[in-house]
C-alpha cells in the first residue's frame, strides 16, 4: 500500500556543484525510503527537456548533436512513457529527481507550475534543494560548459546565470518554505562533500565508499586551446554533431595541463559590478555573503587575448595530445588513413586561410 504522505524531492543544481556525482551516486543506491527515477540516465535533464514545449532551441540542439527532429521526438516519447510508468508504480515515501537544467533559465515559471501540477497527482509534498556557487566561481565553471557546448561568446558579456531569474520562480511556485538554497562551500558542507551533504539533508544513509566520483574538468591550458580553436579555427565552425565531438575532445584532453582556469582580478571586478543587484538578491535569500573575487595568479585571464596567448604557449602540449589520440587507433591501416585525413584537412585549412587574407 502506498504511503499517503509522499514527497517529491527535486535537486536543481546549480551547474558545477557536484551534480554529476550526486546523480551517479543516487542512481546506483538501493534506498528503502527514496525512489530515484531510473528512466533514462542518472541525470534527469533529458526528462525535463523532453517535457519542454518544442521550440527553435530544441531543434537547434538536436541538429548540433546530429540527430533528426523525428528521431529525437521518438526517443523523447519513449523516455516520457518510462517516466510515467515509474510515477504510476513507485511505492516509497520519497520521489527523488536531479536535473541541472532545472537550475538554469531554460525552464520558465509557467512550465515549472505545470510540472508541479503533474507531479502533484502522485505526491502530497514538495522539497526543492539547490546549491549556489559564488559569482566568480560560477563564471569559471560556466566557461568550461560553454566551450563543451561549442560556444565561445564569453567575453562579450561574462558573468553568472541570473540568480534571481533562476531561483525566485521556485519560491513563488513551490513556496519559499519548501525551497532550500545552500551555499556551495566545502567548508560548510557536511564532511566537505556535496553528495554527503545532500544525503544528510534528505535522510539517506550514505557511506563514503558509495560515492561515485564524476568530475570531468578541463585544465586552463586545454581550455585555452579549445577557445582559440572555436573562435578562430576553420574546422570548429558550427556543424551537425559538433557537441558530440567536443564531448569526445574533452575526454581526450583529460590529463593534459596542470593549471585550473581562473578569472583575473580586473574581469572579476567587472563581473561583480555588472551583477551587483542580482548578487545582493541572492545574498539576502541565502542569509549570508556570497562574494568571491578574481585571481591574482599569473595565468588568470581578463580578456580573450590572454587565452590566445596561453594557447600559443601550449602548442607542444596540443601536439602531444594529438599524437596520443592518433595512437589510440591500434589498426595500422586505419591509423595511417586518419593521419592522411588530418594532413589533407590541414592543407585545406591553410589554403583557405591564405585566400581569406588575400581577399582583405
Amino acid at each position: 500500500m502506498r504511503d499517503p504522505k509522499r514527497t517529491a524531492i527535486l535537486h536543481i543544481g546549480m551547474p558545477k556543484t557536484g551534480t554529476s556525482s550526486i546523480q551517479d551516486t543516487f542512481f546506483a543506491l538501493d534506498m528503502p525510503d527514496h525512489h530515484y527515477i531510473k528512466a533514462g540516465h542518472a541525470n534527469h535533464g533529458a526528462i525535463v527537456r523532453a517535457m519542454l514545449p518544442n521550440d527553435k532551441k530544441a531543434i537547434q540542439r538536436a541538429a548540433r548533436r546530429a540527430a533528426s527532429i523525428e528521431r529525437q521526438q521518438t526517443a523523447n516519447a519513449r523516455l516520457l512513457k518510462r517516466f510515467q510508468d515509474e510515477l504510476n508504480t513507485f511505492d516509497k515515501p520519497n520521489l527523488l529527481m536531479s536535473a541541472e537544467v532545472l537550475g538554469g533559465n531554460a525552464v520558465s515559471a509557467e512550465w515549472l507550475a505545470s510540472f508541479r501540477d503533474h507531479l502533484a497527482n502522485y505526491v502530497t509534498d514538495f522539497r526543492i534543494i539547490g546549491y549556489v556557487r559564488a559569482p566568480i566561481s560560477s563564471t569559471q565553471s560556466g566557461f568550461q560548459q560553454l566551450l563543451k557546448a561549442g560556444k565561445h561568446r564569453f567575453f562579450d558579456k561574462p558573468g553568472v546565470v541570473g540568480y534571481r531569474s533562476v531561483f525566485e520562480k521556485y519560491d513563488q511556485i513551490f513556496g519559499r518554505e519548501n525551497v532550500e538554497l545552500v551555499k556551495y562551500d566545502r567548508a560548510s558542507l557536511r564532511n566537505g562533500d556535496v553528495v554527503q551533504d545532500l544525503a544528510h539533508r534528505i535522510g539517506v544513509a550514505l557511506e563514503p565508499h558509495q560515492i561515485v566520483a564524476s568530475n570531468i574538468s578541463v585544465s586552463h591550458e586545454s581550455l585555452s586551446l579549445m577557445y582559440s580553436a572555436l573562435l578562430k579555427g576553420e574546422c570548429f565552425k558550427d556543424y551537425p554533431g559538433i557537441v558530440n565531438d567536443l564531448d569526445s575532445l574533452v575526454t581526450d584532453l583529460q590529463g593534459y595541463g596542470t593549471k585550473k582556469f581562473a578569472v583575473g582580478e580586473a574581469l572579476g571586478r567587472a563581473i561583480i559590478e555588472r551583477c551587483a543587484e542580482d548578487i545582493a538578491w541572492m545574498e539576502e535569500r541565502l542569509g549570508e555573503e556570497l562574494l568571491d573575487g578574481g585571481s591574482a595568479a599569473d595565468h588568470a585571464v581578463n580578456n580573450a587575448e590572454d587565452l590566445h596567448h596561453v594557447a600559443g604557449e601550449n602548442r607542444d602540449m596540443a601536439l602531444e595530445a594529438l599524437v596520443d589520440m592518433l595512437g589510440a587507433e591500434k589498426d595500422p591501416v586505419v591509423s595511417a588513413r586518419e593521419i592522411m585525413d588530418l594532413a589533407i584537412t590541414l592543407q585545406r585549412v591553410r589554403r583557405e586561410r591564405i585566400n581569406e587574407k588575400g581577399d582583405k
